[in-house]
């Protein structure tokens, strides 16, 4: 079983370093054909919503995650940076689930995810880091 072989999102929770975010997403794409796209599509959610907490400890904290409470998001330059070049790493690995085996509300599920992606990575090409507030 595909999320047997994944690192559990409890430690991706607490540290979800780029590498990391790789490693888990390549686990993924490598599970084709011995894992059901039903499951694999669950398992990516499940990794980006890891990451997501990761990077954004303030959202994680919004919608109730416990942990990062006491954490900020990192807001160097190399951070951001980081951050831009990790929205699309997991649109990859989303082509190589087969929407048409879906079923159920997963394909709207997948869809949904595949739109937000895309609409993450053309947002990224705006420097809104650099935004003034006040």
């Amino acid at each position: 079983m595909l999320s047997g072989a994944l690192v559990t999102c409890a430690a991706l929770l607490k540290s979800a370093l780029p590498d990391e975010l790789d490693a888990q997403l390549k686990t993924i794409a490598e599970a084709k054909g011995r894992t059901p796209d039903a499951e694999r599509l669950q398992d990516l959610f499940k990794v980006e919503w890891a990451y997501t907490f990761s990077a954004a400890p303030e959202f994680a904290t919004y919608v109730g995650s416990p942990g990062y409470d006491t954490k900020w998001t990192v807001l160097s330059a190399a951070a951001v940076a980081e951050r831009k070049r990790s929205t699309g790493r997991p649109l990859g690995r989303l082509a190589t689930i087969d929407r048409a085996t879906l079923s159920a509300t997963d394909p709207v599920s997948y869809d949904l995810f595949k739109r937000q992606l895309e609409e993450a990575i053309e947002s990224a090409r705006f420097p809104t880091e650099l935004a003034q507030t006040t």
